[in-house]
């Protein structure tokens, strides 16, 4: 496998190393991995929606670790607060997205549409080039391909998931 650009290592940078590997490793666990279960899943013609958050609410458990404090990654359970509303403290920002993602789950809850009025239109997966991956936070805009250049060309296809090579 060539040399993927998207991973090359800064030599100016003492923490390029881990900064790589924490990529890499969002990317195969979380981001790569979701993307191609959603679009397996939508294959079934179920209405699966996708979306990713670039703004979170620190969950308690990432509270001391300065990736998800200072870094600006969302980081694993910062949905939490989000979704129900219970952070201690939050920008004005995280309460916005906070009553859209409420609004959005509720709608979907009761419909099976997650659109809710004067907020961007969410369609649900066509295809894997036609994602329709909603990032929500700072700004909300749809993504028919998001990381194209590495979920499938690499995740799941040269790099395979557990649950493409174990089968019950």
């Amino acid at each position: 496998m060539a040399a993927l650009p998207q991973f090359a290592l800064d030599p100016t940078d003492p923490d390029t190393v881990r900064k790589t590997l924490v990529r890499a490793g969002t990317l195969f666990v979380w981001s790569c991995a979701n993307q191609c279960n959603a679009v397996t899943y939508a294959q079934t013609n179920a209405n699966v929606f996708l979306y990713e958050l670039t703004l979170g609410s620190t969950h308690p458990t990432n509270a001391n670790d300065p990736l998800c404090t200072t870094g600006g990654a969302v980081c694993h359970q910062d949905d939490i607060p989000l979704v129900f509303g219970t952070f201690t403290s939050a920008t004005t920002d995280q309460i916005n997205l906070s009553a859209e993602i409420q609004k959005r789950w509720t709608s979907f809850a009761a419909n099976g549409n997650p659109n809710v009025a004067g907020k961007p239109q969410w369609n649900k997966i066509s295809s894997k080039t036609q994602l329709n991956a909603l990032r929500l936070g700072s700004t909300d805009a749809v993504n028919q391909t998001l990381y194209a250049d590495l979920c499938g060309p690499v995740f799941g296809n040269t790099v395979l998931y557990n649950f493409q090579i174990i089968t019950s």
